[in-house]
């Protein structure tokens, strides 16, 4: 079956280059040995708006809701030394 694209193509992009390769081994490796916590950086909060989703019974422990990108960018934060 053909790959059908439903948004406009220049948000369709493979990440398999050399910059996307640097960025996934960065992440990787700061997943398997975090920084620690450095007080002197700036610290982030994240500010995730109310959503009409509600959580289907026995999802409670799947991150799939709306605020698994906060997750996600949170937790690289954390384990690159930014206080979160």
């Amino acid at each position: 079956m053909a790959r059908k694209l439903s948004l406009a193509l220049e948000l369709y992009a493979d990440a398999n280059g050399a910059v996307d390769q640097r960025y996934i081994d960065q992440m990787r490796d700061q997943d398997t040995e975090p920084v620690p916590v450095d007080p002197t950086l700036p610290r982030f909060t994240l500010v995730v708006g109310p959503s009409p989703f509600t959580m289907p019974r026995g999802w409670e422990f799947f991150l799939t809701s709306p605020y698994e990108g906060a997750t996600y960018i949170s937790t690289v934060l954390h384990n690159a030394g930014y206080p979160v």
